[in-house]
């Protein structure tokens, strides 16, 4: 008997247009061990670890590009409205480390944004289409807003100060 999909869900996640078994064992055994969007119980999980981590490359050799696990994971997660804009990262993420990491990885996604990511990209930054279109302004943006430490020139400050000589 085929499972019904869950109402909260709009569209199903990539491995799901895939007729592949392997793919889906591949997300189940990902999502068990790094975290994720789980669809069997339409809950998130927060991600232990975040793309361009090795441990996630080696797991994922049989699936579609890692960074989409996550995009898709994100995506599917905010149109189960299981965050918004303020509870984003304590949601999705185990620790601020996992958010730098995933902006540092998005920095690089150079393909055009899927509409489930422009979506979700959306509703964490109040609706800005023209920085949402973009993974690289998405990127800036959501490191503006979730981690503004972390900006090239915020770390540039601190290195700055670092190497000034007390007054």
């Amino acid at each position: 008997m085929a499972k019904t999909p869950s109402p909260s869900r709009l569209t199903p996640l990539g491995f799901e247009s895939e007729a592949a078994e392997f793919r889906r064992n591949a997300w189940s055994k990902a999502l068990k061990k790094h975290g994720g969007f789980d669809p069997a119980t339409n809950e998130m999980k927060p991600f232990k670890a975040t793309l361009h981590d090795q441990s996630v490359t080696r797991d994922w050799e049989h699936v579609c590009q890692q960074s989409w696990f996550y995009l898709d994971s994100l995506a599917a997660a905010s149109e189960a409205h299981l965050f918004d804009a303020e509870s984003f990262v304590s949601v999705c993420f185990a620790s601020k480390v996992g958010l730098v990491r995933f902006l540092d990885g998005l920095r690089h996604q150079i393909a055009w944004v899927n509409e489930r990511h422009f979506y979700a990209f959306m509703r964490l930054l109040d609706g800005e289409e023209i920085i949402c279109a973009d993974y690289g302004r998405a990127e800036k943006h959501l490191r503006l807003k979730y981690a503004p430490d972390t900006t090239p020139r915020a770390l540039a400050n601190a290195r700055a100060r670092g190497r000034r000589k007390p007054n």
